[in-house]
C-alpha cells in the first residue's frame, strides 16, 4: 500500500510552485492583458496582412478632403463676393468725389488687392484636395501632382480671377462720342441722333442716369469728344 504522503506531494508541489509564481508576478488589469496580447508577435502578423486598417485609414483621408475641399469652395465664393461689393463701394466713392484717386479708394483698393490675394491661395488649396481625392480614388497616378494635371486650366482660373485695379493705379479713360454739332447755345451741342450733349471746355460729354441698382444713381460720364471750333 502506499503512502498518502507520497502520492500527494507532487500535488504539493504543484501548488507551491502555482502560489510562488502569482506571487512573484504583479497582477495584470484586463485591459493590460489585452493590450500585451496585441503587442504579440503573431497579432502584429495579422494586422501587417490584414488591409482593413488601412482601408479605413484611406477613408478617413478621403472623407477629409472632401470636406476640406467643400470648405475651401464656399470661402472662396464669400472671400471673391467681398471682393466685388469692396470694388462697387470704391467706384461709388470715385464717382461722387469726380476725382479718380482718394485716400478713402485707395485704402479700398488695398481691401480689394487683400481679398483678391486671399482668393487665389483658396482656389489653389481647393486644387490641391481635389488632386488628393483624385490620387485616393485611384483616377490619378500617386505621383501625380496638382501642377502636373491642372496647371492649364489653374493658371487661367488665377489669371481671371486676379485681375483687379491695384491701389497707387488711377487714370480716366475718354470714350469716343458720335459726331455732333454745335447749336447756338454755347452749353449744349446736339447729337444727329437727337441726344442732348453738354460742353465742357474744349469737350462735349454725355450724361445719363443709370437705373441699376449696383449702379451709382448719381449723374455717370459716359464719353467724351474733343470738339473743333
Amino acid at each position: 500500500m502506499m503512502d498518502p504522503s507520497v502520492e500527494m506531494s507532487p500535488t504539493t508541489s504543484k501548488s507551491k510552485d502555482r502560489l510562488g509564481a502569482t506571487s512573484a508576478s504583479p497582477v495584470l488589469s484586463g485591459s493590460e492583458k489585452y493590450m500585451k496580447q496585441l503587442q504579440s508577435p503573431s497579432v502584429r502578423k495579422l494586422f501587417s496582412e490584414n488591409q482593413t486598417v488601412q482601408n479605413l485609414h484611406m477613408i478617413h483621408n478621403l472623407k477629409k478632403n472632401y470636406r476640406h475641399r467643400k470648405l475651401f469652395e464656399i470661402w472662396a465664393f464669400v472671400v471673391a463676393l467681398v471682393g466685388l461689393v469692396l470694388m462697387l463701394v470704391e467706384n461709388e466713392v470715385v464717382m461722387v468725389a469726380e476725382s479718380p484717386s482718394t485716400p478713402l479708394s485707395e485704402a479700398l483698393k488695398t481691401a480689394v488687392s487683400i481679398s483678391t490675394a486671399l482668393l487665389l491661395v483658396l482656389i489653389v488649396c481647393r486644387y490641391q484636395s481635389h488632386t488628393n481625392i483624385y490620387k485616393l480614388q485611384n483616377i490619378l497616378p500617386p505621383t501625380a501632382s496638382m501642377m502636373s494635371v491642372y496647371w492649364p486650366v489653374l493658371l487661367l482660373e488665377l489669371i481671371v480671377c486676379g485681375f483687379h485695379i491695384p491701389p497707387g493705379l488711377s487714370g480716366s479713360v475718354p470714350i469716343l462720342q458720335f459726331r455732333h454739332t454745335v447749336e447756338a447755345n454755347a452749353t449744349l451741342c446736339r447729337h444727329p441722333k437727337n441726344l442732348i450733349t453738354r460742353i465742357q471746355g474744349n469737350s462735349c460729354y454725355l450724361y445719363m442716369r443709370s437705373s441699376s441698382p449696383l449702379y451709382s444713381q448719381w449723374a455717370a460720364f459716359i464719353g467724351r469728344e474733343a470738339m473743333n471750333g
